[in-house]
């Protein structure tokens, strides 16, 4: 979580389209955050742990899709210009808590893990 406080995006590497529910977290995180959300694929599926409200919000956060196969300098450049002319998304209240009920549902988990 902190990389992505610190990043000027999130690049999501979903292959064949799918969102796993680490990557889905990291998606509302970011959103959360109000950083512009890249994909490398169109998303097609993601994780049953992650809520269809939560789902909802995180299609409509996407900003962009990259290939992995057009991964650049030059193109990240680019786009980080693109992406600081373009406008966030405004979450309201409830979609704001449906994220973070996300975010913190997998923190949990993964607490109980290490101990």
């Amino acid at each position: 979580m902190r990389e992505i406080r610190r990043a000027d995006f999130l690049y999501v590497a979903n292959v064949d389209g799918y969102v796993g529910h680490s990557a889905g977290t990291e998606m509302a995180y970011a959103c959360l955050k109000g950083l512009p959300i890249i994909v490398a694929e169109g998303v097609k599926s993601f994780s049953d742990d992650i809520p269809l409200e939560a789902q909802q919000i995180l299609r409509k956060s996407i900003s962009d899709i990259l290939s992995a196969s057009d991964i650049s300098q030059e193109r990240f450049k680019d786009l980080k210009e693109e992406l600081v002319k373009s406008e966030r998304i405004n979450l309201n209240e409830e979609e704001k808590r449906i994220l973070q009920s996300l975010v913190k549902s997998l923190l949990k988990d993964l607490k109980s893990l290490s101990l």
